[in-house]
């Protein structure tokens, strides 16, 4: 009974657009999730760069490799989840 009075107080919302969503479940609208940019799983081991590259690493790591073993994204850093990810680090 509490979640139900929480959700018409504070209804569950896109973490983007801040449009009302139909349900609890999800994170994005339909519009925002739709051009959240996946990337694809060819990448290299390092830094994450999409792309196949032999011996699974990008040229730029292996010239000069960063200063971390690994980084991993399931997600391009722009559009909805950009602004996602700055409403929640700068949201007051």
């Amino acid at each position: 009974m509490l979640k139900a009075l929480l959700d018409v107080l504070y209804p569950p919302s896109c973490l983007a657009c801040t449009k009302v969503l139909p349900g609890p479940e999800g994170f994005f609208c339909e519009t925002c999730d739709t051009a959240v940019e996946r990337l694809p799983p060819a990448c290299c081991r390092t830094c994450a760069e999409p792309g196949a590259f032999p011996g699974e690493t990008c040229p730029r790591c292996r010239a000069t490799p960063p200063p971390f073993t690994r980084a991993w994204a399931p997600f391009a850093h722009e559009g909805p989840l950009a602004r996602a990810i700055h409403r929640f680090k700068y949201a007051m």
